[in-house]
């Protein structure tokens, strides 16, 4: 899919500056059961060079230097990267994916928490991933499944389906935030990466109400809150009307309890260590 990668990327990078401490507050919880599946996919222990792609406010980067690794966090917000500084107590650098500010085979494993959907140019990053690991050393990046399996997103993208609202225009088209399982074997392969089979991890999630959920995620998301709060009034209404409805078959003895489903891929660059 063709797109303006610059514009997207710089509507990316004001959203997560200006998100940066809704994310931090609203995703913790939610992104916490991927962070020991991701070091474990790539073996994160002591002694390691790791690098936190895409590291938001650190958590995956905190995790790696609890292992006794040597973790450095990256992300293109400044605002993640000093939400990551005060709580990760690990390296974090200002940059970005596509253009890594490391020289050739300095990384012994490269891992990201969700954020592969976020990158205009996934092929590029993949490739600096490739560049700067060790022979032999792994990647590890989990991405958000598809939204019908993945329903504490599905449930928002359904509600826009059934409101019929349009993409607003004031959102800058970006990279398709889904793929399977071959299209990511495939995007390894092309980066001489060697992928290993993906795998799902599923869970639920208990959320306060239905009012937590809505409201933490138009605040603490760029792509999927602009979509609902860039709309029309009435438009919006509608969009919370269907979400209303749709929520309701995801209470269980009165508490709020949505699936999650998320893809963790993995690899190595070729060679030996």
């Amino acid at each position: 899919m063709s797109f303006d990668e610059d514009a997207f990327q710089r509507f990316e990078r004001a959203g997560w500056d200006a998100k940066a401490s809704d994310y931090h507050c609203f995703y913790r919880a939610l992104t916490a059961p991927t962070v020991a599946p991701l070091l474990d996919a790539a073996a994160v222990g002591a002694g390691m060079v790791v690098l936190d792609v895409g590291c938001g406010p650190g958590y995956v980067a905190a995790a790696a230097r609890a292992r006794g690794a040597m973790a450095v966090g990256l992300d293109q917000s400044l605002e993640m990267t000093r939400i990551a500084a005060s709580t990760s107590r690990a390296s974090v650098l200002v940059g970005d994916a596509q253009r890594l500010p490391v020289r050739d085979g300095m990384v012994d494993a490269v891992v990201g928490n969700f954020v592969l959907q976020h990158l205009p140019a996934a092929a590029l990053a993949l490739a600096e991933f490739e560049r700067v690991l060790r022979p032999g050393g792994a990647i590890a990046l989990t991405v958000w499944d598809d939204p019908d399996r993945c329903r504490f997103l599905g449930v928002f993208t359904d509600s826009v389906r059934l409101a019929e609202a349009d993409l607003p225009t004031t959102i800058p088209v970006g990279p398709t935030m889904v793929a399977s399982d071959g299209e990511y074997a495939a995007m390894f392969a092309r980066a001489h990466l060697v992928a290993s089979p993906v795998t799902t991890l599923c869970w639920n999630h208990a959320f306060a109400g239905a009012d937590e959920l809505w409201d933490g995620l138009l605040s603490a998301s760029v792509r999927t809150a602009a979509l609902i709060t860039e709309q029309p009034p009435a438009i919006r209404q509608r969009i919370r009307r269907a979400y209303s409805e749709l929520i309701r078959g995801y209470f269980f003895e009165g508490q709020l309890v949505v699936p999650i489903s998320v893809k963790l891929i993995t690899g190595s660059r070729r060679g030996q260590r």
